[in-house]
């Protein structure tokens, strides 16, 4: 009986929670205020809601997936969200009874996969703000993470957390080195165009659409395309092999400079165009879980993740028969790999190294 109780007050207290995160999940991102306006509100009529409307996955149950007032459709990830981090919080209540900072653990882990999987983006608030909580947790409260003592909490996150921006940097910077360019060519000519609205730019060619925050994330990152002819304006224009970079154009004639707002038209035989392996926000994410995790748990996270996003990555390129560029979010995998770390890598890893008599 007690079980139950304590299972079922640990589900309520996580759906409430994720309530909370669904509020993370949909203004970070879009850079609004968490505290106003102070109650939640519809994203499409912005009519703030009723007590009876804030109600954990029952609301939504009720509310028959609408919006009360302008029937707008209501998105599933809210009571997912719900759903999923109470019974998180349930579980880690009944295997780690004292251990609530992982209820800490698993708030960031879903508002990160989230925000992730909707904007290939993990905000620094999310990361570096990971970072702080798992250290100031290891350190004043290490029996919240099952870490022995302060000082074995405090080397524990600061290790694991220098040791997962490094890896991931070091990652980040190889995968930079040899896939840091798509390129395209055809037999034939392909129009193209390139609006210029600086993180927010877009080119499109081939029926293909690529992002400025995608392209150019690196100071010295430019598009190379090789044309058969393009223009800016009346008096700006040629052919042959242009450049861009974040501001202004590059070609043989010397560099020009692109307001924003502007377009160059024109047609391609080839494009190269810049790419990064991973987001800065993995690498800052994995440091955020190491702050929690530790060494070990770090490098089973990063392995768990690697082979299993590869595998996901191939079925959705063989069924879905998606372009070879398009963008993977990798934090998902990393906060399932930090699952499978807690729910059994350990012990696995233990019972691996123990072989060689680690």
């Amino acid at each position: 009986m007690k079980f139950w109780i304590f299972a079922t007050g640990s589900f309520i207290v996580g759906a409430i929670v994720g309530s909370f995160l669904n509020v993370c999940i949909y203004r970070l991102p879009r850079g609004l205020s968490l505290y106003r306006p102070r109650r939640s509100f519809c994203p499409t009529c912005r009519s703030s809601l009723k007590g009876k409307e804030l109600v954990p996955i029952l609301s939504w149950l009720v509310l028959g997936r609408h919006c009360s007032r302008c029937h707008t459709s209501i998105s599933f990830r809210y009571p997912l969200v719900e759903l999923l981090t109470g019974l998180l919080f349930a579980v880690f209540q009944i295997i780690f009874p004292q251990a609530w900072g992982f209820w800490v653990l698993v708030s960031l882990l879903v508002v990160a996969t989230f925000i992730d999987l909707e904007t290939l983006t993990i905000p620094n608030s999310v990361t570096w703000g990971g970072v702080l909580a798992g250290t100031g947790l290891s350190f004043v409260f290490p029996s919240s993470l099952e870490i022995a003592s302060a000082t074995a909490g405090l080397l524990t996150a600061l290790s694991g957390a220098m040791t997962g921006y490094l890896l991931l940097w070091g990652v980040l910077e190889v995968g930079k080195w040899a896939f840091g360019k798509i390129r395209l060519g055809w037999d034939s000519p392909r129009e193209f165009c390139f609006s210029y609205k600086g993180e927010s730019s877009l080119f499109e060619c081939a029926g293909e659409i690529w992002r400025g925050e995608e392209m150019f994330v690196r100071k010295n990152d430019e598009l190379m395309i090789e044309t058969d002819f393009w223009k800016l304006s009346d008096d700006v224009k040629g052919s042959g092999v242009i450049r861009l970079r974040k501001g202004y154009l590059l070609n043989s004639q010397g560099n020009t400079p692109i307001n924003e707002g502007q377009k160059i038209l024109g047609s391609a035989t080839s494009v190269s165009i810049p790419r990064e392996a991973m987001g800065w926000g993995d690498v800052k994410f994995l440091a955020a879980i190491g702050a929690f995790i530790g060494v070990p748990g770090v490098l089973f996270t990063l392995f768990f993740a690697s082979l299993f996003g590869a595998l996901i990555g191939a079925c959705i390129l063989l069924f879905r028969q998606c372009h070879e560029g398009m963008p993977i979010p990798f934090g998902p995998f990393l906060a399932m790999g930090t699952l499978a770390w807690i729910f059994g890598g350990q012990t696995l890893w233990n019972i691996y190294f123990s072989r060689f008599g680690i």
